[in-house]
């Protein structure tokens, strides 16, 4: 895997945590990162959706792009 510099000394951007992602479903290999290292500016809650079979970050108050489910378990 390709090492990823990252823009703040000890901080990874969200953009290398995507990165860091994209390579793991390229080589096959679930990648396991702390998620609270990642510097959001944006308000987020942690969704496994049935419908692609693994675990995502989605919006505040915004619905799974896939399922359709709430952060409260909501259907849309």
């Amino acid at each position: 895997m390709k090492k990823i510099k990252s823009s703040a000394k000890n901080k990874t951007s969200y953009l290398d945590y995507i990165k860091l992602r994209i390579e793991g479903f390229r080589t096959g290999k679930i990648l396991r990162f702390p998620i609270e290292r990642i510097k959001v500016n944006v308000e987020m809650w942690e969704h496994f959706c049935p419908q692609e079979g693994y675990e995502m970050y989605i919006g505040k108050d915004e619905p799974c792009n896939w399922c359709g489910e709430y952060e409260n378990d909501q259907v849309e």
